[in-house]
């Protein structure tokens, strides 16, 4: 009898602690959806898409919204964490589990590069989590846009199945004011993805270009919800096993 080889998962995430494996797990981005986003009436104006009933419509239903926040795993916190400013400038980071810590990026590594935020210090935040994946596959890290949070993970993208494993998370923060994460809240969204070349190529426009674009903008009258049942391409992201059983 043959017997097929177990695939290899893409990516794998290994923490030492039961504790966070169990009560702070890195999961599938759709169980971190922002509450605003959920609580959105889908038939409230849409302020996205000009086309036919569009307009009668929330961001709820816009596929390429409801594929990006979907799309990966987020990491959460581990514990709760809290950075505190203080009214003479100096800050400091408050951890439930003393066991942590943090390093820091200065300004000074970023010139000119993030005036955006009012606290322009990376804090590095020491993360439980190895994270490897399969060979050819590397991770993107990016921050949690649609989420309203004073603080947004740096973006980067690294190579997971070179990489050391132990990885931190660099946050900065929007506001100085002092901030509490509280474990489970959201960190950073990490999606992985397969390097490869890309090819590309620039010309003109033509007429194929434009048949194409009219028998897809057809779509919109097939529906109440105009062309969005059609362009889904739906990536699932699973978690096939959870270690959390204690021996």
């Amino acid at each position: 009898m043959w017997f097929k080889k177990k695939e290899q998962p893409t990516i794998e995430f290994s923490c030492r602690e039961w504790a966070i494996r169990k009560y702070a797990p890195i999961m599938p981005a759709g169980h971190f959806l922002p509450q605003e986003f959920k609580n959105l009436n889908p038939g409230e104006v849409c302020p996205f898409d000009p086309f036919h009933n569009a307009s009668l419509l929330t961001a709820r239903l816009c596929p390429a919204l409801n594929q990006y926040m979907g799309s990966g795993y987020i990491i959460p916190a581990w514990q709760d964490i809290e950075i505190v400013f203080e009214d003479n400038g100096s800050w400091r980071m408050n951890f439930s589990n003393p066991d942590y810590s943090n390093g820091m990026h200065p300004e000074e590594q970023f010139p000119g590069m993030i005036e955006r935020f009012e606290h322009r210090v990376a804090v590095k935040l020491r993360s439980p989590w190895s994270i490897k994946t399969k060979p050819g596959y590397s991770v993107m890290w990016l921050p949690l846009f649609y989420h309203n949070l004073n603080y947004q993970a740096l973006p980067a993208v690294l190579d997971c199945d070179t990489l050391p494993n132990e990885m931190p998370i660099n946050l900065m923060f929007l506001e100085k004011k002092t901030t509490l994460i509280k474990m489970g809240d959201p960190l950073v969204q990490i999606i992985p993805f397969k390097r490869e070349d890309i090819n590309a190529v620039s010309r003109e426009y033509n007429d194929l270009d434009l048949k194409r674009w009219k028998s897809l903008h057809g779509l919109r009258l097939l529906t109440r919800f105009s062309w969005r049942p059609f362009i889904k391409n739906k990536i699932k992201y699973g978690l096939d096993k959870r270690d959390t059983e204690l021996e």
